[in-house]
């Protein structure tokens, strides 16, 4: 998944991605939290060494709609940059595993990368998006965080997949479903926006697959020095928006 998120820093997004942080020892620590993941014997298939995987951000979920699956992030480590803890570029790997056995994959080289605007987490959502009768969808959630305190910005974006014979399908890729951002003198003056979303599967149908309805709050805030107290003043929107299914992705 690729994006530009503005000045805060040039990025391209991992395509593809809960919150979980595996150390090193990565067979032990995945067996004793889910004994039907193994991550060595994961890295194995994938013929991967361990010390080319950026350990922070492997993530794994098992699908409450099929309990013997489990989906899988392994982001691996194309750059790291000297000077930085929070610079590098990334692979990413998203799998579907059945008892420690990848039955389905997707795979993006030059996925993603993390500077200024730095990627923070990633989050594998299990909502029921049921396109139809027969396709469940996945999402990965990938939250960033500028690293400016006086203009504060973060944005979280979502892709969905689903799963095709030994193959994921993004369906939707890098859509912004959370994002603020702001400027303000450190103190109290300032301006600032935010937007929180939540998508939701429409009764429609375009192209065989539903419509999904993306509901919005946005949110503006104005602050200001007001005698000796720093004041706010607020206001919102809600909007709503349908993204169709063109026989390949939501548009």
């Amino acid at each position: 998944m690729s994006a530009s998120p503005s000045k805060h820093g040039k990025i391209r997004i991992f395509h593809a991605i809960i919150l979980a942080f595996l150390p090193a020892c990565f067979s032990l620590c995945a067996n004793a939290q889910n004994p039907d993941v193994n991550i060595a014997a994961i890295l194995k298939q994938l013929g991967l060494k361990e010390e080319s995987v950026y350990t922070p951000l492997v993530v794994r979920k098992t699908l409450p709609y099929a309990k013997n699956h489990s989906v899988i992030i392994i982001p691996k480590i194309v750059k790291e940059y000297p000077d930085c803890d929070v610079c590098f570029d990334l692979d990413a790997y998203i799998l579907i595993a059945e008892k420690g056995k990848i039955v389905s994959r997707f795979y993006e080289p030059n996925a993603g990368s993390s500077d200024a605007w730095q990627l923070q987490e990633i989050v594998i959502d299990t909502a029921p998006y049921i396109l139809n009768g027969d396709t469940r969808a996945f999402g990965v959630r990938v939250h960033y965080q500028g690293s400016s305190r006086v203009n504060p910005a973060s944005e979280t974006v979502i892709s969905l997949f689903v799963p095709r014979g030994g193959a994921l399908k993004r369906v939707l890729g890098n859509y912004p479903i959370v994002s603020s951002h702001g400027e303000w003198d450190g103190v109290c003056e300032g301006e600032f926006f935010s937007s929180d979303g939540l998508i939701s599967v429409g009764k429609e149908k375009t192209n065989d697959f539903a419509n999904l309805i993306v509901k919005k709050k946005h949110t503006w805030r104005i602050n200001q020095i007001a005698g000796d107290e720093c004041g706010e003043n607020e206001a919102t929107m809600n909007t709503a928006k349908t993204l169709k299914f063109d026989g390949q992705e939501y548009r």
